[in-house]
C-alpha cells in the first residue's frame, strides 16, 4: 500500500508577532489534519504547501515507510 503525504507549515503568529507560523514542514497524511510527529496545530495550516519535508521527527518516520507519495495542496481538514 502506498501512503500519501501533504508537506505543511502550521499558521498562526509567533509571539514576536512578526511571522506566521515556523519554518518547520511537517509530512500530514492526506485526509488527517495531525502531522507523523504527532505536533498539534493551534490554529490551522497554512494555504501554502511546502516542498520539503523539514521537521526532524516526521523526517525520521517516513524513512521507515516504503512507498510513500508526497502530494501537493494543504490538508483536507483545513477550514475557518
Amino acid at each position: 500500500m502506498t501512503l500519501r503525504f501533504h508537506i505543511a507549515m502550521k499558521a498562526g503568529a509567533l509571539k514576536n508577532g512578526w511571522e506566521l507560523g515556523s519554518s518547520v514542514y511537517h509530512a500530514v497524511p492526506v485526509g488527517y489534519d495531525r502531522p507523523l510527529c504527532g505536533s498539534r496545530v493551534a490554529i490551522n495550516w497554512r494555504q501554502e504547501p511546502g516542498e520539503e519535508v523539514t521537521c526532524p521527527r516526521c523526517l525520521k518516520k517516513l524513512s521507515k515507510m516504503k512507498p510513500v507519495i508526497i502530494t501537493g495542496g494543504v490538508p483536507e481538514t483545513i477550514g475557518f
